[in-house]
């Protein structure tokens, strides 16, 4: 028994030393290989993303700090992906994404972006974010982007403004470095849906969505 625990420490020794502990240890499934996701904290709040297959490590990033990791199929192509979050004024989340032609994961560049993302109904290809924007969360913006080879692209922003008068929601098409307004709407159409701004924002890039491609 003393022969085990003193192996245990020994084992054990070289991660204490470091600074470093591991807060978050699962393993799951993809593409019917078996992976391992760890999340090791370091000292000065930042935190190393570790993902193995068997011995193999298939990618290890350090990173600030952060407070969730989520196992989720994001993409909707039936795989895990990875999603976590980093705690400030405004949440932000890095997403990793499976990638089937190399069976390992790999980070969406620009998705840090468009924070609280979420798949446009109907669409299978185009996400929007929400995110705070002044005035006790009165001023708001939604993002529509797309993720195309592990790369995000901006298409379209709704600001809204429900702070002071004129209150208006602003709806503008994004280009290659260009920013055209598309509409001014009241913001009565904000207050007048029944799930407020979060439902204006999905009923709204759902129905609107082609005008922005």
């Amino acid at each position: 028994m003393n022969q085990l625990i003193l192996i245990l420490l020994v084992l054990a020794f070289p991660l204490l030393a470091m600074g470093q502990r591991i807060s978050y240890d699962s393993t799951f499934q993809s593409n019917g290989l078996e992976f391992r996701v760890q999340q090791i904290q370091l000292e000065k709040y930042m935190s190393i993303l570790k993902i193995t297959n068997g011995e193999r490590i298939v990618l290890e990033d350090t990173l600030d700090f952060f407070t969730d990791l989520q196992l989720i199929d994001f993409n909707d192509d039936k795989s895990i992906d990875i999603q976590i979050r980093f705690m400030g004024n405004v949440d932000t989340q890095s997403l990793y994404l499976f990638d089937f032609s190399k069976n390992r994961f790999q980070k969406v560049v620009g998705f840090e972006k468009f924070p609280e993302a979420k798949r446009v109904k109907i669409s299978e290809e185009l996400y929007y974010s929400y995110h705070r924007s002044g005035c006790a969360d009165n001023y708001w913006t939604s993002d529509l982007f797309k993720i195309n080879d592990f790369n995000t692209t901006q298409l379209g922003k709704i600001f809204g403004e429900g702070c002071e008068d004129p209150m208006q929601v602003k709806v503008y098409k994004i280009g290659q470095n260009k920013k055209d307004l598309v509409e001014t709407l009241p913001y009565k159409v904000v207050e007048e849906n029944r799930d407020n701004k979060w439902g204006f924002i999905a009923d709204y890039w759902a129905k609107n969505y082609k005008r922005f491609r």
